[in-house]
């Protein structure tokens, strides 16, 4: 598990990749295989943040 804290915000990305911010479900995961790219919890790759760390893709879907 690894946490972070991003704009005052304890993010937190847990052993399958799930995300969470101060505890509440993002409803993304953080890929294993290649760590800039997410996808929804259904498995549909979210294009629009591949490539970014972690804390540019949350910033710009608007999670912190």
């Amino acid at each position: 598990m690894q946490t972070y804290t991003i704009r005052g915000k304890k993010v937190t990305i847990h052993n399958d990749g799930e995300i969470f911010i101060n505890g509440s479900k993002t409803g993304l995961k953080q890929w294993q295989s290649d760590r800039t790219r997410y996808s929804n919890l259904s498995g549909q790759e979210q294009r629009e943040i591949k490539g970014l760390d972690i804390e540019k893709a949350l910033l710009r879907i608007g999670k912190v």
